[in-house]
């Protein structure tokens, strides 16, 4: 008895395989190629540059699909906010209102005070005579203004980091 089994026939596999170069005089791509030795340490370069590929080419398109499917909370961070809804009484819009008061009086972190008095074009330390601290356990620090234009202050500083090198 001659069976003959019929298996399906396999699909040949269809694969392409591209090749690029990376000039290791540039940083750049210097950097790109220590990540993808990394990236092909973890066996993930191919699905990184397929992904990469597709993302570039969606938003070269204008389109954030691939970006919204790869990032969700990139997509989370672009939704727009949600309007505030307007109160009958006007509450938000008076809040609003104290709130860009005190962002205008705000600068670096610190709140603006109101000068009473007009500014002075003198030095405040152009007053100071000399400071001592004397401490009974550390040698006295005596602390006079300069006498210096500034110019020599960076040789200054240089020198005397020297000296402490010994």
């Amino acid at each position: 008895m001659n069976r003959s089994t019929t298996r399906p026939q396999r699909k040949r596999r269809y694969r392409l395989m591209y090749n690029f170069w990376l000039d290791m005089h540039k940083p750049e791509e210097e950097r790109i190629a220590d990540v993808i030795e990394r990236l092909k340490s973890s066996r993930s370069f191919a699905k990184t540059v397929r992904d990469g590929i597709r993302l570039i080419w969606d938003l070269k398109q204008g389109r954030t699909d691939v970006l919204t499917e790869l990032f969700p909370l990139i997509a989370a961070r672009l939704a727009p906010a949600p309007a505030l809804k307007a109160l009958p009484d006007g509450r938000v819009q008076a809040q609003l209102a104290r709130i860009e008061q005190m962002l205008a009086k705000q600068q670096n972190g610190f709140f603006l005070e109101e000068r009473t008095t007009e500014r002075t074009t003198e030095n405040p330390l152009k007053k100071l005579q000399s400071i001592t601290i004397d401490d009974e356990d550390e040698p006295d620090l005596i602390i006079r203004p300069a006498t210096s234009d500034g110019n020599k202050a960076t040789e200054n500083f240089l020198s005397s980091l020297m000296a402490l090198q010994g």
